[in-house]
């Protein structure tokens, strides 16, 4: 990446550069048998492979040498494996019952999680159930193999290489309704506790949660498997499937999400928005000279944006790069996130080929939805990295038919 020195007639400077190179594997397997009317049994398996090489190297505007944030190379798999039993007691009762595994190789870590769960039709066209169980997701690879240089000499270290994988005791309760005109209804009420949460060693309160990928380990102390976290909330839905031409789907949520980093504090987390809601829906007009379809789609995306570290703009105008306010953990806002996308398409019906021509306008508003603040030392300000505005996409398919 280049800037631009002003005060140096506009001069080109490369302030950082980067190599970043991934790999992935993945193969699955499941075998399903059907015992009788009640009883049904499932086992598959998935086995995955990723290598990767990630090289980053900085430079402060008042420096002249590199300084290497981010180096590591290195290959690992991870091997899951499930089995399911489901029964039916009853006509209007459903169970389910199965454990999942996941296994890491390179640090010999693994998780064990039973599940259950069970439906109840109490109603034509109406059902609650309820779902407990353990779940877990590994880290990226990246985590647990980056590599540190502790200078001096010293050969590099992978602190991170023996994090217990993070995992989510959850409950969810939900209740399910369906008219005869085939709109569903579904409202869930849901609480998880994770736990074996990496954070870091110290007091900068730092958790994975809150990181979206492995810029949020750059310049991070070690990190230990001693972190918590809690999500809890209500989803409610309200879906027509595609009939008579025409479909939508109205989906909220109210929701709380805190983590607990190494110093005892709970904090929200970076997605803490409290709120979310979608709605979209489309409509096809058809043509009976002609079987040709004309379609129209739109959707619309509100919630409560996500969360930032609060910038100390005095302590960084002194340093000349960003600081933080102690104590400012995730206190400030993006402010509210939205999008609005408008979709038209037409369909030509042949004999022997179907064309379909697609015209999108994603962000049709052109809102600059913020998504990272930083502090500006050109400016002396607080400024901000804001996604992508208005963005069309066309689109143009045809199909053959073969017979």
């Amino acid at each position: 990446y280049k800037r631009l020195i002003a005060e140096d007639n506009y001069r080109e400077e490369v302030f950082d550069y980067t190599t970043f190179n991934e790999q992935t594997g993945r193969v699955s397997t499941m075998y399903n048998q059907k015992i009788n009317a009640k009883n049904t049994f499932r086992v598959g398996g998935i086995y995955s492979y990723n290598s990767y090489k990630y090289d980053y190297n900085f430079k402060r505007r008042d420096s002249t040498t590199f300084v290497n944030l981010i180096n590591g190379q290195g290959n690992a798999s991870m091997i899951q494996g499930y089995g399911q039993w489901k029964n039916r007691p009853h006509k209007n009762l459903t169970l389910l019952a199965g454990v999942h595994g996941t296994y890491l190789n390179f640090n010999q870590t693994f998780s064990i999680e039973p599940r259950v769960s069970a439906k109840w039709d109490f109603a034509p066209k109406q059902n609650v159930s309820l779902a407990l169980g353990l779940h877990s997701k590994p880290e990226h690879t990246s985590t647990y193999l980056l590599e540190v240089d502790l200078g001096d000499g010293l050969p590099k270290t992978t602190p991170n290489k023996e994090l217990e994988i993070p995992k989510s005791a959850q409950a969810v309760l939900g209740y399910q309704f369906q008219t005869n005109k085939g709109i569903n209804l579904t409202v869930e009420m849901y609480y998880q506790h994770l736990y074996d949460v990496p954070v870091t060693s110290d007091s900068s309160a730092y958790s994975s949660v809150n990181s979206g990928s492995i810029w949020g380990l750059v310049g991070r102390p070690p990190l230990v498997s001693e972190g918590l976290g809690a999500n809890y909330g209500v989803d409610v839905s309200l879906q027509r499937n595609f009939k008579n031409r025409y479909y939508y789907l109205a989906s909220g949520s109210i929701y709380n999400s805190q983590f607990k980093a190494l110093d005892g504090n709970w904090y929200n987390t970076k997605f803490n928005g409290n709120y979310n809601l979608n709605l979209l829906g489309g409509k096809e007009f058809g043509f009976k000279k002609n079987d040709n379809i004309l379609g129209f789609n739109g959707k619309f995306v509100l919630n409560g944006g996500i969360r930032f570290n609060e910038i100390d703009l005095e302590a960084s105008k002194e340093a000349g790069y960003t600081q933080y306010l102690e104590g400012g953990i995730m206190e400030d806002r993006s402010g509210p996130y939205y999008r609005f996308d408008l979709g038209v398409s037409y369909t030509i019906n042949r004999k022997k080929a179907t064309h379909s021509i697609m015209f999108d306008i994603q962000n049709v508003t052109n809102r600059l939805n913020i998504y990272e603040k930083y502090y500006n030392a050109s400016s002396e300000q607080i400024d901000a990295f804001t996604q992508t505005g208005i963005f069309p996409f066309f689109n143009y398919k045809i199909e053959f038919q073969t017979r």
